[in-house]
């Protein structure tokens, strides 16, 4: 039964990844006059923190969409939309291949398969294998669970840390559909995380100060002290700024458990960042 059960929610991911990608991807984010790129929302009386979207999928905006994601091991590229085509070459997990876009700025698709540029040649790439204009989540908090089916009940499949990001296959019901350890699993979407729209709002920021810390204090993966622990610092510990929000400094931080650059915050009044500063007092 579990078996069966497990079969019939990784079918119905694959069914949604054409529909519900792109749309994901693509939707139009409206911003909330304090927060920048987000709106805070409460969820089992528990606040987080997620961009929204605006009927996102009826949205055909695909100026920001370049790229497709490889999801599975490996997927190969053809020189015709046909697997016993002439192969050009392979992509791994992870890895990223130019789209080719049509007139109407959507992506070339034929039989099944993404339109793409790969080494200087023009190829083709089967849709199943990867993720257009791959959309992502950045976790805010730390065990949460990834179940094999859009239910609670179901078996959990993984445990979530903190700062590691997924990619989004889709949505089913209050579940974002994402693509863990080369497969479908289903993370609620009332946990505490931001996606890469947020993101994007800050991270390459187009003018980054630098700070220094003042007091000893902790850094958090949200604006927020009930938001989680990420690391102590003390006086003296330097950063790089990237925005403010409702008196708290965003920081783009790494370490070697995340999963490339995030955001992380810091309460204004332990920090001095001399544009702010400086900005404030004239």
């Amino acid at each position: 039964m579990k078996k069966g059960r497990t079969l019939i929610a990784l079918l119905l991911a694959a069914c949604i990844v054409s529909a519900c990608v792109g749309a994901l991807a693509d939707g139009f984010a409206y911003w909330s006059e304090d927060a920048g790129s987000v709106y805070f929302n409460q969820a089992s009386n528990r606040e987080y923190y997620s961009s929204r979207y605006e009927d996102p999928m009826q949205s055909t905006n695909y100026l920001d969409t370049k790229m497709v994601r490889v999801i599975s091991k490996s997927a190969s590229i053809w020189k015709e939309a046909r697997t016993n085509s002439k192969r050009l070459g392979t992509v791994y997990n992870g890895e990223e291949v130019e789209i080719i876009r049509g007139d109407n700025g959507g992506p070339l698709e034929q039989s099944g398969f993404y339109r793409v540029s790969y080494k200087g040649q023009a190829g083709w790439i089967n849709k199943a294998y990867c993720v257009f204009s791959p959309f992502e989540i950045i976790l805010m908090e730390s065990n949460v669970p990834a179940y094999c089916a859009p239910d609670t009940r179901s078996k959990k499949v993984g445990s979530l840390n903190k700062l590691t990001r997924y990619t989004v296959l889709g949505t089913y019901g209050d579940f974002y559909v994402v693509n863990l350890r080369q497969a479908s699993a289903f993370i609620p979407m009332s946990v505490a995380h931001y996606d890469t729209t947020f993101e994007n709002r800050f991270l390459p920021a187009l003018e980054e100060e630098n700070g220094v810390v003042i007091n000893k204090t902790t850094l958090r993966t949200g604006p927020g002290d009930w938001y989680a622990s990420v690391e102590e610092v003390k006086a003296g510990y330097e950063f790089t700024c990237v925005g403010e929000i409702n008196g708290w400094f965003v920081l783009a931080y790494s370490s070697k458990n995340t999963d490339g650059t995030v955001l992380v915050y810091v309460r204004d009044y332990d920090v001095y960042v001399e544009e702010y500063y400086s900005g404030a007092n004239g």
